[in-house]
């Protein structure tokens, strides 16, 4: 948010307006992480109480 607020200032001041493209990553790392997690915790938790659910 500061940068763009300092593009703006700069684009003001000096009158040239530079074209800005937004760069979204297809997957990030982070939605990567959290559905690996998810498959280990939910691994993990059938693993511990497989008598419960089996049984």
């Amino acid at each position: 948010m500061a940068s763009r607020r300092l593009d703006m200032s700069i684009q003001g001041q000096t009158g040239i307006r530079m074209e800005q493209k937004a760069y979204v990553p297809e997957k990030s790392y982070i939605f990567i992480g959290s559905i690996l997690y998810l498959i280990f915790v939910v691994g993990f938790t059938f693993f511990t109480y497989r008598e419960y659910f089996i049984a």
